[in-house]
């Protein structure tokens, strides 16, 4: 193999590994994101809101399959592979080779026991036939169950670019044959599902002749090497299934309701918000590994540190939580049909969910460095009851409205439960002097500009330049409040950091 004891990837300059690796992965998340905004004018305009919401459904159900066909493997996967590879590559290939065997042996079980019960829950519940749906669903779920082993392999050697180019050519295989059934075999939402299909299938080819030809891949079955696995895995089920509940169960609940309409534009909605996500991802995938080196090396400092990111990330956040708000409108119009032009109103909220998680982020570090990662586990429980009970308790009352707020109290819920634990076991001193402008301007501005939305119309142009001089107060009031003076300094930092290397 080619990393032998004492060649260890996390040696040598680690943010150096991590700029170089990670922009690859930036790259694919950016990609895979933006691809899917683009082809909103085509997806739009071949499928109506109810077809997308029973897509997205499915999708849903899709997410949640992996609980039950691998018992969430993958993560002791890559837990022991790092530890097994240091010892030689027979226990390597007796880790992959009977996480491979039981996955695919338990999965296949666990797929046609969903084609049993499919006629009583899924069929009735989104209203679609067996066939083509759920066989298409339950395999793709099998298929990147097994797909994920060849990735975790490849990011554990650092094969960043390996790994990205079978994502890219899956992508465009997925795109490419959902472009063509749509459009010109007029298949609708089963376009999308062949084009999945399609893609699990590439990838679980060029990932098992790449096991094969490592040797990593054979008929070898050991199960004690299963029974060490599945003592790792299933105490996260709970904090896996909780995460799903949090986040995606809402549009199932609103299907029950028989809102299938308010469940594609509502899906709509947070796709437009999850591009919020990019920023928050890069901005806290970041700071992560270096708060813990920090905290490893000098915690005093390391707090400090904390405390000037959450300064910076707060004003950026907001900005562009302000910029993604006040345009969605002219986006959706711009890029949809008439009949999804309505998605812009749930946009604000559930966008804001993506400037409050980054927050938690910061404070799960705490915890990990203190080895309190039961406050996490618990956080994820307690969301996932709160989201349960407030979607139950509002969706048949407010339809997509409630599923909309319910993730954000849910979200809010969460980060404030890890946060408190992580003050009351290391406090940061978080600079409210700081905070508190971003935070005030901000909802200051978004609740006029909610109100005109609503209140007033407004042309096309006058909007767009009433968005831009609101936009601008936000940035001169950063400018002039002499308490953001670090956080400009971070932001002039990286403008020259960025000048510097282009």
């Amino acid at each position: 193999m080619e990393n032998q004891p004492g060649n260890e990837i996390h040696k040598g300059n680690q943010f150096k590994k991590i700029l170089v690796h990670g922009s690859w992965y930036l790259v694919s998340s950016v990609l895979t994101k933006v691809s899917q905004i683009l082809l909103l004018p085509v997806y739009t305009r071949y499928i109506d809101p109810t077809e997308y919401g029973v897509l997205q459904s499915l999708y849903s159900i899709l997410r949640f399959l992996p609980i039950v066909i691998s018992f969430y493997l993958d993560s002791s996967f890559a837990r022991y592979y790092y530890m097994d590879r240091v010892i030689s590559r027979e226990k390597v290939t007796e880790l992959y080779s009977t996480h491979f065997w039981f996955v695919l042996g338990w999965g296949i079980l666990m797929t046609l026991g969903l084609w049993i019960i499919s006629p009583f829950t899924v069929q009735p519940l989104l209203k679609i036939p067996f066939l083509p749906f759920i066989p298409i669903i339950s395999t793709v779920a099998l298929l990147n169950q097994l797909v994920l082993m060849g990735t975790i392999q490849l990011k554990a050697e650092l094969k960043a670019k390996k790994v990205i180019l079978i994502e890219i050519v899956a992508l465009l295989l997925n795109i490419g044959l959902t472009l063509y059934l749509l459009i010109f075999q007029k298949m609708g939402i089963k376009a999308n599902l062949f084009g999945l299909l399609l893609a699990s299938i590439a990838s679980i080819i060029y990932f098992m002749r790449i096991a094969s030809q490592n040797a990593f891949l054979k008929f070898v079955f050991k199960f004690s090497v299963l029974v060490r696995s599945l003592k790792f895995s299933i105490p996260l089920i709970p904090n896996i299934a909780a995460g799903w509940i949090s986040n995606l169960s809402d549009r199932l609940i609103l299907a029950f309701y028989g809102e299938m309409e308010q469940v594609g534009l509502y899906s709509l909605s947070a796709q437009i918000a999850l591009m919020l996500y990019l920023i928050n991802d890069a901005m806290t995938q970041v700071q992560g590994p270096i708060g813990m080196s920090a905290f490893t090396e000098d915690p005093k400092k390391a707090k400090v540190q904390m405390s000037e990111f959450i300064s910076f990330y707060v004003w950026v956040m907001f900005f562009a939580y302000l910029g993604l708000t006040f345009f969605s409108k002219e986006v959706l119009y711009i890029l949809t049909a008439p009949s999804y032009h309505s998605a812009y109103r749930l946009v604000a909220i559930l966008a804001f969910m993506y400037v409050v998680s980054g927050l938690y982020r910061v404070f799960t570090v705490v915890l990990a460095y203190h080895e309190k990662t039961w406050v996490i586990s618990s956080a994820a429980i307690v969301a996932a009851i709160v989201n349960l009970i407030l979607n139950f308790s509002l969706i048949p009352i407010f339809g997509q409205w409630a599923a909309a707020w319910s993730s954000l109290f849910s979200m809010f819920s969460y980060t404030c439960w890890i946060t408190y634990w992580a003050q009351k076991i290391d406090k940061i001193d978080i600079q409210f002097g700081v905070v508190a402008p971003a935070v005030f301007v901000g909802l200051v501005l978004l609740a006029i500009q909610q109100t005109i939305e609503y209140k007033f119309s407004i042309g096309f142009g006058s909007g767009i330049l009433l968005k831009v001089g609101m936009m601008s107060i936000y940035v001169f009031t950063f400018l002039i409040i002499p308490s953001t003076r670090t956080p400009k300094k971070m932001i002039l930092l990286k403008i020259k950091n960025k000048l510097k290397w282009s």
